[in-house]
């Protein structure tokens, strides 16, 4: 059945078209709120989502580049903190090679993080100087990123130590900042742009014209104030050092790199043309009152200098150092630079024995000094004692003169030409000027020592000082024995002689061995011993009759050189201490000479020749007169207590030198050995000391001490240790017989060091402690041709011999080797020298403390302790 409806042309024709509905009442159409609602929600999370993505995106990108250039940074300043160039420069773009050979050029020099010419010492050890992104969320170093993450700006912390005054230290914070750049591999230290920088700014003063870039335009402006402050005092400081009325400076701070270089090696403009000095973004910004003053200081100091320098005329660079000296004594008095001299640098000129002529090695420099580092101290030390001493010496003045003297005594006699001192024009000023200088540095040393307590208290014992009237060893000179107290510091002459007098401790402190040799036509040589006030002559003798203080272990038997009318060497003899008689010792002639087993009743009999022999065993210590001389070998014989040759026409126990003991019955000694080993060291024993064993030769020593020209090329002598006998100190000299290596061989463990190095020339000595823990060294200065000559400046080497530690005191050891060069208090604790021939010294070593004082007594000799 059909489902259509079907309709004719007719129905729609006839039928009436249905009537319009009716339409009902209209009402306000409402808006689909909700849907609308859903709709932005939906579009707000979706846009949410985005954007947090993209956030992401941006800040893992951003945390990328940061982590990217702070490994770059960090290597830099590894690189800076090594001195490592070659890494340095792998890290720097080369888009401007002018900026990077000046960064190169900075880095060479230290001045890349280093601030030692404005005062600023880095931190010792510095700290770990690695940045990581914590730091940059803690604020503590800021990194800024351009918009395309191309470009970083790093601004971090620097800190500096600052000495404002001597003995006190502060430290102060920067900001450095650098700029990095992204590479075709890997950022790149790179140079700012113009826009990092921003235009010159010029601030124009009533003296001072100031130019630096915007950038540092906060800082520079509070500068530019406070300098022209300055230059109005620099102009009213000094009387004699009127400024001119158009004065007018001009100070630029510069965005150069190089400015760091040039700023240091004198900063001083021609005429008409600017002072140049780093901008404070290169130099470092303050962080705070103290950073800025800081900076205000180091701005000042060279602005100031600058001003001095062409007021007294003085062109850069003659004699430098003495420029820089008297121009940071005038800057002190502005508080722009510290004067750095205390008591305690006028105890080193008394302890290291500094003179006027020392100067000369300052005078024709050209580069300036570096206080923090003890460059140039004796010329701080020098001015600052003038300029305290002698009110008419001005520095202006002298700054004044300094280019139109040829030499430093004129400069010296220009300054004293006009004053009626007493001081004679000439080279005898600096040795005049020497005296008064030691009287100084002596009252400083007094008033130190009244301000510190002594570490530990002075011994029960005195001291005794031998000093000649004059030098002209005539009927009208004279010796005399002092003796002082420590508590009451009193002195009290003991004796007198019209005679050469030579003293020699006992080895207990209970006396001393006195010799004297007469200025007379008889010539009588006396030898006695000075016990409690009185003297006990030993013997009187036409000939020569010489004792070194060489005695048993147990202070017996007494060895003595007497001059034979038979030979050309002198005749070794013992005298007997219980058997002597008043005003008489019966001599007990010897063989050779006696070395002592501990016990002392065995010896080891040593061919002698007082002359001959150089090297001296004298109660545990060692002299070694002469060391271009070679060794004495000669066969060495086995005695008894007295000397005494047990077997006098048997074989000998060995041949060689320098024999010592280990203990009573094994001993050693030195013998020549094959052309590939050198000298050797070889031990024994006295029940068959036929079988000697070798036990270090010169090939071990050559393998563990230096080499070269200088490198140890014999084995002069042996000695063991007071208290451990199985430790050997070894002493070899180079080839020249100049340089004295000391060694220890420890016989136990066969190990091998080297303790010490000291030229020997002109006198050499060693020596221990009573206790042993002190190992002592005499040397002297290699460079110095007239102190090798004289004796003077020698060098004390006091070695602590279990850590391994040593300190270092100067002496002239006028008193040569027929006194003793120093002596040790029983207790270990003091030790006591000469430091010239009105200087005593007194060394605790366990404190590294030196006490001197003076007496008026002169051409002293030697002194020692005594009960």
């Amino acid at each position: 059945m059909s489902q259509f409806d079907w309709h004719t042309e007719d129905d729609a024709y006839w039928r009436e078209p249905p009537p319009p509905p009716k339409r009902p009442d209209q009402e306000p159409r409402r808006r689909p709120w909700p849907i609308i609602f859903f709709i932005v929600l939906a579009l707000l999370v979706a846009g949410g989502v985005v954007y947090r993505q993209v956030k992401l995106q941006v800040e893992s990108a951003t945390s990328t580049v940061q982590a990217d250039v702070l490994s770059t940074h960090n290597l830099v300043q590894t690189a800076v903190n090594r001195r490592d160039l070659e890494l340095f420069r792998s890290q720097l773009s080369g888009r401007d090679p002018d900026w990077t050979s000046a960064e190169e050029a900075v880095m060479g020099s230290g001045l890349m993080a280093g601030r030692d010419f404005w005062g600023w010492r880095l931190p010792d050890p510095l700290p770990d100087q690695n940045l990581t992104p914590n730091d940059l969320a803690t604020a503590f170093a800021t990194l800024k990123l351009s918009p395309d993450l191309n470009e970083a700006e790093l601004q971090y912390p620097q800190s500096y130590v600052l000495t404002p005054s001597p003995g006190i230290t502060e430290v102060i914070t920067l900001t450095q900042t650098a700029v990095y750049r992204r590479g075709s591999q890997r950022w790149l230290l790179s140079p700012p742009d113009e826009a990092f920088w921003g235009g010159w700014v010029t601030n124009e003063g009533d003296t001072l014209k100031l130019i630096y870039p915007e950038r540092d335009a906060v800082v520079a402006e509070r500068l530019a104030a406070d300098l022209e402050a300055l230059l109005h005092e620099i102009c009213t400081a000094w009387e004699n050092l009127p400024c001119p009325t158009d004065l007018h400076v001009t100070l630029r701070l510069s965005d150069s790199p190089e400015s760091l270089l040039t700023a240091p090696g004198g900063a001083f403009p021609e005429a008409g043309q600017s002072l140049t000095v780093p901008t404070p973004t290169l130099l470092g910004l303050p962080r705070d009152e103290a950073g800025y003053q800081a900076v205000y200081r180091a701005y000042g100091g060279q602005l100031a200098t600058a001003v001095i320098a062409n007021l007294v005329g003085w062109e850069c660079c003659q004699h430098a150092p003495f420029f820089q000296v008297l121009t940071d004594y005038l800057l002190s008095q502005l508080d722009l630079r510290p004067w750095p001299i205390t008591s305690a640098d006028h105890i080193q000129v008394l302890r290291h024995s500094v003179s006027m002529a020392d100067l000369n090695l300052y005078w024709d420099r050209r580069d300036w000094l570096l206080r923090e580092v003890d460059d140039g101290w004796e010329v701080y030390t020098a001015v600052d004692f003038l300029l305290q001493t002698y009110p008419f010496i001005d520095p202006v003045q002298w700054l004044r003169e300094l280019d139109r003297q040829r030499s430093l005594l004129n400069w010296m006699n220009q300054a004293f030409a006009e004053q009626a001192y007493g001081f004679a024009a000439g080279p005898g000023l600096l040795e005049a000027l020497d005296e008064e200088w030691w009287r100084f540095a002596y009252s400083q040393t007094l008033l130190a020592q009244e301000q510190a307590p002594l570490p530990a208290p002075f011994p029960d014992e005195d001291l005794e000082i031998v000093c000649m009237s004059d030098t002209n060893f005539d009927e009208d000179s004279a010796s005399v024995l002092y003796r002082f107290n420590l508590e009451s510091e009193t002195w009290t002459e003991v004796l007198s002689r019209t005679a050469y007098l030579m003293a020699t401790p006992l080895p207990d402190d209970s006396g001393l061995v006195l010799q004297s040799f007469e200025f007379t036509e008889d010539n009588n040589w006396q030898t006695e011993f000075w016990r409690d006030g009185q003297s006990h002559v030993l013997f009187t003798s036409e000939r020569l009759s010489l004792t070194l203080g060489q005695f048993d272990p147990a202070g017996q038997y007494l060895i003595v050189y007497t001059e034979s009318p038979d030979s050309e060497v002198p005749q070794t003899s013992l005298l007997d201490l219980n058997a002597c008689v008043p005003d008489a010792c019966d001599p007990l002639l010897l063989e050779g000479q006696p070395f002592w087993s501990p016990d002392g009743r065995s010896t080891i009999i040593a061919a002698s020749d007082l002359f001959g022999s150089s090297t001296f065993l004298i109660n545990g210590s060692v002299v070694l007169a002469d060391p271009s001389q070679p060794s004495l070998t000669s066969p060495l014989h086995l005695g008894d207590g007295q000397g005494q040759l047990l077997t006098p026409d048997g074989e000998p126990a060995g041949e060689g030198y320098s024999p010592f003991w280990i203990d009573n019955q094994r001993f050693g000694y030195v013998r020549p050995g094959a052309e590939e080993v050198g000298d050797e060291v070889v031990l024994a024993n006295a029940a068959d000391p036929t079988e000697a064993a070798v036990v270090l030769t010169l090939a071990d020593i050559t393998a563990v001490g230096p080499s070269g020209i200088s490198a140890p090329a014999s084995i002069r002598y042996v000695i063991t240790h007071p208290a451990h006998p199985t430790l050997l100190f070894v002493v070899s000299l180079d080839a020249l017989s100049r340089e004295a290596y000391v060694f220890t061989y420890d016989l136990e463990a066969k190990q091998l060091d080297l303790r010490l190095q000291s030229p020997v020339w002109p006198y050499h000595a060693l020596g221990f402690s009573p206790d042993g823990r002190w190992l002592i060294l005499t040397g002297s200065d290699p460079q110095d041709a007239s102190a090798r000559a004289s004796g003077a400046s020698s060098s004390l080497f006091v070695h602590n011999i279990a850590s391994h530690q040593t300190q270092t005191y100067v002496s002239q050891f006028a008193s040569g080797i027929l006194s003793p060069l120093f002596d040790w208090s029983v207790d270990s604790q003091w030790l006591l020298f000469v430091v010239d021939d009105r200087i005593l010294s007194l060394v605790a070593p366990d404190y590294d403390y030196q006490w001197v004082f003076a007496h008026n007594q002169g051409n002293c000799m030697a002194t020692s302790w005594t009960k």
